[in-house]
């Protein structure tokens, strides 16, 4: 099994649980003089997980969330029906043609509580998956430290219909084209695909969060990483195409910039996960605004839908400011200009507007259409 685990924050935290190789015994084989080797095979084919400290919990049988109390330990109430989950720190990579099914240990004995099942692809699951139990009866329950409470064992990723290994990241490389264009790197080519920009990109579909009464705008911190924006604003090319006397414009080359081409990606990516459609990306470039630069309230599709490929809009800030922030009237949301930090809106019918900026402002602007 060949599982990489990359953590999701720089603070170190203990989840209350650890890893460990499956044993081929189990209690109730013991008394046993005849060993079945398939029944040990399967036994040590996970990996198992194993408390660290003990667990008082205590259900009174309600649906509810709050119908489940942890007096103690390193678990918390979670889903409902009697369920609670434990801390994860960590995003868990895996081959991409491997996947990681979690659930209860093998020929254990069924007790008062059960470790749900879950499917982990990491080359879909951007975000920590959170390992839990479920108590089958009210009451209090204590959970032992040292309790194996449930096995992880890697699978052949289930990706709907038959593929081989060699085709999935050929396919990968052919949805960042319908996005992007003809810009691909190492991270979607066929081999590795290299843990630190896979890091990267985990940490921001770990940071999103979605804003407003519909929940139709996505923001996230850290997107780009500083140095990356510093690199942006140090090279800023302006071009001839003028908006305003005071904006100028720059048009990156994006296969020469890869990092860039990554994080524009990656918030296709996440504009599909909220929509179920894909898209792809129009007009990427980098704003120079001056001081005192604004923009009205507007939508982007203009008033007569004359730029139909501009149903999303996206801003990276590569500047940090005290001032020039983005408003969303009809949400009464503001968002402060931050270096690194992403947003994107519904631009076809989510008003929104920028104030003035006491200082020279930088952004890496562009906007998505259907693919």
């Amino acid at each position: 099994m060949s599982i990489t685990l990359f953590p999701i924050t720089d603070q170190k935290q203990d989840p209350g649980w650890h890893l460990e190789p499956g044993k081929p015994s189990r209690g109730w084989l013991s008394s046993h003089a005849y060993r079945c080797d398939p029944l040990l095979d399967a036994n040590r084919s996970v990996q198992s997980i194993v408390l660290d400290a003990a667990i008082d919990a205590e259900w009174n049988g309600g649906p509810e969330q709050n119908d489940v109390v942890v007096h103690s330990g390193p678990a918390s109430p979670k889903f409902g029906l009697g369920s609670i989950t434990f801390g994860q720190p960590w995003i868990w990579r895996t081959p991409r043609d491997r996947a990681l099914l979690l659930g209860p240990v093998p020929n254990a004995e069924i007790g008062p509580w059960r470790m749900m099942d879950a499917w982990i692809d990491s080359s879909k699951l951007w975000y920590p998956w959170f390992p839990t139990l479920r108590l089958l009866q009210p009451g209090r329950h204590l959970i032992p430290e040292g309790s194996v409470i449930g096995s992880v064992r890697e699978v052949i990723a289930w990706r709907g219909a038959p593929e081989t290994a060699e085709e999935i990241p050929d396919e990968a490389a052919r949805v960042r084209q319908t996005r992007l264009g003809a810009v691909r790197t190492q991270l979607n080519a066929a081999g590795d695909p290299g843990n630190l920009q896979w890091r990267q990109m985990a940490k921001r579909k770990t940071s999103i969060r979605r804003e407003g009464p519909w929940r139709d705008v996505l923001t996230a911190r850290r997107w780009l990483a500083p140095a990356v924006c510093e690199r942006l604003i140090s090279e800023f090319t302006p071009s001839d195409s003028k908006w305003r006397d005071n904006v100028d414009l720059w048009w990156p080359d994006l296969d020469s910039w890869p990092d860039v081409a990554d994080a524009l990606d990656d918030i296709g990516d996440a504009i599909e996960a909220a929509t179920h459609l894909p898209v792809k990306i129009s007009n990427p470039h980098v704003v120079k605004w001056g001081p005192g630069e604004s923009m009205p309230v507007h939508i982007d599709v203009g008033g007569r839908n004359e730029f139909p490929n501009r149903r999303w809009a996206s801003v990276i800030y590569l500047k940090t400011l005290d001032s020039g922030d983005t408003l969303f009237p009809q949400y009464d949301l503001r968002i402060r200009p931050k270096q690194g930090k992403m947003v994107a809106w519904p631009g076809g019918h989510t008003p929104h507007e920028v104030e003035p900026a006491d200082k020279e402002r930088y952004t890496l602007i562009c906007w998505w259409g259907p693919a």
